[in-house]
């Protein structure tokens, strides 16, 4: 598959973001090809360059983990908070992991939370629908070590606007602690939450498990 500069998205320091040519519901993060593997000293290095599939394991733990809540939201009757993944694909630049598009109701990409909040959206009917969007992350047992305001973005679902967590979830961990031990996983949590809120004008209530708007007397 042949990929363009003009179906770039996004790029960050371990990959990059791009629309899926003919596709308009569909993105594909791909990962940046590393330079100087062949020198890399230590474990990581060797793993790199005798185990070629450690290069992916990032994007494969993260399409593991949301097939796996998937299923959980299923038999649960919820939805998925994660965007859905549709598997791995090769292109001219390395190999990527497809994603729906989390979309508007005109079909363009969604608003992150950070920019519903700075366009003055983020009201009371979009706080709950954050807090029932927080209330899944316990309740399918998710581990998000990375959960912020940039990789949460809002889409139409079902004419509701809505929020779908895109990157930062999965355990990559060689032990992994967070899938197995509640505790663990919620207390990583907790800190996510509260760091967030603070950026949305709002605290976490860690008692409840819910974001409440801090008053303007208070702020």
């Amino acid at each position: 598959m042949q990929l363009s500069e003009e179906d770039l998205v996004a790029r960050g320091k371990l990959r990059s973001v791009y629309k899926f040519p003919n596709n308009e519901e569909l993105l594909l993060k791909l990962a940046e090809v590393e330079d100087g593997v062949e020198t890399q000293t230590g474990l990581r290095g060797y793993l790199k360059r005798h185990y070629p599939y450690a290069r992916y394991r990032n994007m494969f733990c993260e399409m593991e983990h949301e097939t796996k809540i998937q299923m959980h939201a299923m038999l649960k009757g919820v939805r998925s908070p994660i965007a859905p993944t549709r598997g791995m694909v090769s292109s001219q630049k390395n190999l990527g992991l497809l994603v729906k598009q989390v979309s508007q109701k005109d079909g363009s990409i969604g608003l992150t939370l950070d920019e519903l909040f700075a366009q003055d959206m983020f009201d009371e009917k979009a706080l709950t629908a954050l807090n029932e969007f927080a209330q899944l992350f316990f309740k399918l047992g998710i581990v998000a070590g990375d959960v912020h305001a940039k990789n949460i973005v809002w889409g139409d679902l079902e004419g509701e606007l809505t929020p779908f967590l895109v990157d930062g979830y999965s355990d990559k961990n060689f032990i992994p602690l967070k899938t197995y031990i509640p505790w663990v996983r919620y207390r990583k949590l907790h800190k996510c939450f509260a760091q967030m809120a603070k950026k949305i004008g709002c605290e976490w209530v860690r008692s409840e498990r819910v974001f409440k708007k801090i008053d303007d007397e208070q702020a």
